[in-house]
């Protein structure tokens, strides 16, 4: 018997949440250089550091490889956010094989996931300091 607790549809809800949480926490350079990412057919999402010369791997890594840098690792160094991000990726990642079944399927909702992510980041009003 499956409890809520274990339904799928219920834990990639909790995933997708905590990965906006955490996209919203990266730095702005960062989010900016995911959705340029995005929006490069040559670099595509999967689950996993990924390789740089095949264009695949996940929204770090991608995020990395548009800004210039080797690997995803590199922005870990910015926040707590770019250390949880890839682990948060890759659960979702797993869950909507799960679901889907089908890596071109997925890779279009992950891409579809994250792109709405970072719109909703980028949509937030900004609290300014006045002084």
């Amino acid at each position: 018997m499956v409890t809520r607790a274990d339904d799928p549809h219920d834990r990639e809800q909790e995933v997708l949440r905590a990965l906006r949480t955490e996209i919203g926490k990266l730095d702005d350079d960062t989010r900016q250089a995911l959705s340029s990412a995005l929006d490069d057919d040559r670099l595509k999402l999967a689950g996993g550091w990924g390789d740089r010369d095949d264009g695949e791997g996940c929204v770090l890594s991608i995020a990395a490889w548009s800004m210039g840098l080797p690997s995803g690792e590199e922005l870990m160094r910015r926040s707590v956010a770019a250390v949880r991000v890839p682990a948060l990726f890759d659960e979702l990642w797993a869950l909507l094989l799960r679901r889907l079944g089908d890596v071109e399927e997925s890779r279009d909702a992950a891409r579809r996931l994250v792109g709405d992510a970072l719109l909703v980041v980028d949509d937030r009003p900004r609290v300014g300091i006045s002084g």
